[in-house]
């Protein structure tokens, strides 16, 4: 299991280092995020007595949870599609190794971003501890495990690429909308908070945020790490009961 483990690993990798302009969107949208958003609504939000870009930085750092989503399943659609993942598991890959090997990227990916923008953060004015640093990493850890897991469930079940497109394009803008990244569920509209609560992203971001401004683990961690441990399970699950050679048209 470990062999393979680290040759899914390596070709992920290897896959992800091959696509320069994919890499540079991953890096450069945290920026865009901080310098150019954040900073102009800074002037004129402010958020329980907390400056505004300490309340923000977190959600920025768990939208981007959501992009590793979109980047896992274009890696597993590949790996579907060409019949990858069909010599991977002939060579006795097992499905949670196939699982951890796909999930290492996407970890790397959101653990370089989040180190990347901690000193741009800090030159903002972010209040930032090392231990609220930390705290991001772990929690943002155990939420990728849940986009990897959702990203599995996706490509497995829809047979079609038209329909998995407008699934995934129908699902971003409210996921990603009605998560309080860049404002407060305290006075918002009834509607939206109802949303909320059914968006795993809200789970996340406000765990991020509990954990970076106040170092204080609440119901949200506890949620986000059982949505993350249920994923998996219903993503092995899949991937155990599935074809590996793809009918998708």
């Amino acid at each position: 299991m470990l062999r393979n483990f680290f040759l899914v690993s390596e070709f992920e990798f290897r896959a992800i280092i091959n696509d320069k302009p994919g890499l540079l969107r991953i890096f450069m949208e945290p920026f865009a995020y901080l310098f150019l958003l954040a900073a102009g609504l800074q002037s004129i939000v402010g958020i329980y007595q907390v400056d505004y870009i300490s309340f923000v930085y977190p959600g920025i750092v768990g939208l981007q949870l959501l992009r590793l989503f979109l980047h896992s399943i274009y890696r597993l659609t590949i790996d579907r599609r060409w019949g990858l993942q069909a010599i991977k598991m002939i060579a006795g890959t097992t499905n949670l190794a196939y699982f951890l090997g796909m999930s290492v990227v996407p970890i790397c990916l959101f653990i370089v971003q989040t180190s990347i923008s901690y000193p741009l953060a800090l030159l903002l004015g972010v209040q930032l501890s090392i231990s609220g640093f930390f705290a991001l990493l772990i929690v943002g850890i155990l939420a990728t495990f849940f986009w990897v897991s959702l990203a599995i469930v996706c490509t497995y079940y829809f047979k079609k690429y038209s329909q998995r497109d407008l699934f995934i394009q129908f699902l971003f803008l409210p996921i990603s909308l009605s998560a309080p990244i860049f404002y407060s569920l305290d006075n918002v509209p009834e509607y939206l908070k109802v949303i909320s609560h059914f968006n795993p992203l809200s789970y996340q971001v406000i765990a991020l945020r509990e954990l970076f401004l106040n170092l204080t683990i609440s119901t949200n961690f506890y949620i986000t790490l059982s949505l993350s441990i249920f994923s998996m399970w219903i993503a092995l699950k899949f991937m155990k009961n599935a074809e590996y050679l793809p009918s998708e048209i």
